[in-house]
């Protein structure tokens, strides 16, 4: 973990509601694993306003991206950013997806800004030869982000683009293709979706991970601002500390 100012190469609006980010970074680019986060202090005049932590999307050599919806000041601010300019980013922090090659296939399913942290986890699947299948949902055709670089299926909530109907329906509607395989799926998205998702795993045996999307403050562990029900009622986790990214097994949603 290293906190550094880091210069902006690029700022662009991807879709009507999400923005992409990129800095330079080369701590970043060594130490970065997919499913970890960064915690950015936007603004560097007003020490009152609290980092806001973003999941690293993507690193392509030293380049590091971020993406966002504007949901209040803070990410407002953000996107008014130039190239140029520099930013306050603290990371990587928490612990991301683990990988590895026990499966026939993964699954990656992402729902709105939940598509944030896949682009770099199917750049490491793809340089480990792993093969996956990938479901990405959107409210509708307005708020679609679309990548060049892999095949995906997609879903509106509207039906506006592609299948009607949300992410976890979409994969429903190709269950057959995996229920009796080997598998295991990487999720992020809406609580509402995690929590279908979780009605799925209880009901087969997958081995599912998620990204957990929540309200942090120090994005250390310290301030316990963003506890998760832990199946070991002993025990209680942090989001920033312990995850974001979670296997279903061990948390309740």
């Amino acid at each position: 973990m290293k906190d550094e100012k880091c210069i902006i190469t690029e700022l662009k609006k991807l879709s009507h509601t999400i923005y992409s980010l990129k800095f330079q970074s080369n701590y970043l680019m060594i130490n970065s694993t997919p499913g970890q986060f960064l915690n950015i202090k936007i603004d560097n005049t007003s020490p009152q306003i609290l980092r806001r932590p973003f999941s690293i999307s993507d690193i392509k050599n030293n380049e590091i991206e971020i993406l966002f919806n504007v949901v209040g000041k803070g990410t407002a601010s953000l996107a008014m950013k130039k190239e140029g300019e520099y930013i306050d980013v603290l990371g990587p922090l928490g612990n991301g997806f683990k990988l590895n090659n026990d499966y026939e296939k993964f699954i990656i399913l992402g729902g709105g800004i939940g598509i944030a942290p896949f682009p770099f986890l199917i750049r490491k699947l793809n340089e480990k030869k792993i093969k996956y299948d990938i479901f990405f949902g959107f409210r509708n055709v307005n708020d679609v982000v679309k990548f060049k670089e892999f095949h995906y299926e997609l879903s509106t909530d509207d039906g506006s683009l592609g299948f009607k109907g949300n992410v976890i329906e979409l994969f429903l509607s190709r269950f057959d293709i995996y229920k009796d395989r080997r598998v295991k799926i990487f999720a992020c998205g809406p609580n509402k979706m995690l929590k279908n998702l979780e009605k799925i795993y209880q009901n087969n045996d997958f081995d599912v991970e998620v990204s957990i999307e929540s309200y942090m403050a120090c994005g250390i562990g310290i301030c316990q601002g963003c506890p998760v029900q832990s199946r070991n009622e002993n025990k209680n986790y942090l989001v920033c500390k312990d995850g974001p990214c979670f296997n279903l097994k061990d948390i309740i949603l």
